[in-house]
C-alpha cells in the first residue's frame, strides 16, 4: 500500500491505501452487509468465481443506523486468461436500498477516490424512497454514507436483495 522512492527517499502511498482508507470510513466494525446485485449483471462474484461486474458495489447498515455504500468501476478482465482488460467506461448508476423503500428522504455524504484524486468530499446525494442516483468514472471508488438514525438495524432479510444499481 506504500512505497519508498530510492531517489527521493520518500515514501509513496499507492492508490490502493486511498481505497481502502476511503472505505472504512463508510462502514463500522459491528456493521450488517447487505447482498447487492447489478440489475444489468447479476451478483457481486459469478458462480465460477472467474468475471464479476464491471461496477462492483458493498452496501451496510452500520450500528448507529447509518448507511455505508461502497461502489468501485472496474475495467474487467475477459473471461479467458488473456491479461487485458475491458475499455474504461463512465457510468450513471441508481441506487437502491429497499431498507429505505420507506424513508422520503436520506441524505449521503459522497467520496470519491481515483488517481490523483484521493477520498475527495463531493458533497450530498439525496436518496428518495431508498433510490438514489450517482456518476463513477472508470477505476474510480464512491463511498457514501447517510447520517446517523435513531432506528435500529433492520433483520437479515432471507431472499432479499437489499442493494441493487443500475448500470447501462
Amino acid at each position: 500500500m506504500v512505497m519508498y522512492d530510492g531517489k527521493t527517499s520518500a515514501i509513496i502511498a499507492l492508490l490502493k491505501y486511498y481505497y481502502i482508507k476511503q472505505a472504512l470510513g463508510t462502514t463500522v466494525p459491528g456493521a450488517i452487509f447487505r447482498e447487492c446485485v447489478s440489475v444489468t449483471e447479476g451478483g457481486m462474484f459469478s458462480p465460477d468465481g472467474k468475471q464479476q461486474p464491471t461496477v462492483q458495489a458493498a452496501a451496510a447498515c452500520n450500528p448507529d443506523g447509518s448507511w455505508g455504500i461502497n461502489i468501485v468501476n472496474t475495467p474487467v478482465c475477459p473471461p479467458s486468461t488473456a491479461k487485458t482488460y475491458g475499455a474504461a467506461t463512465s457510468f450513471t448508476l441508481s441506487i437502491t436500498v429497499e431498507e429505505l423503500a420507506n424513508t422520503p428522504s436520506a441524505t449521503f455524504t459522497l467520496y470519491r477516490s481515483r488517481a490523483n484524486t484521493h477520498v475527495v468530499n463531493s458533497g450530498t446525494v439525496t436518496f428518495t424512497n431508498g433510490v438514489g442516483t450517482v456518476s463513477i468514472a472508470s477505476k474510480e471508488l464512491l463511498s457514501l454514507r447517510s447520517a446517523s438514525a435513531t432506528a435500529t438495524i433492520p433483520p437479515v432479510p432471507s431472499g432479499l436483495s437489499a442493494s441493487t444499481f443500475n448500470a447501462p
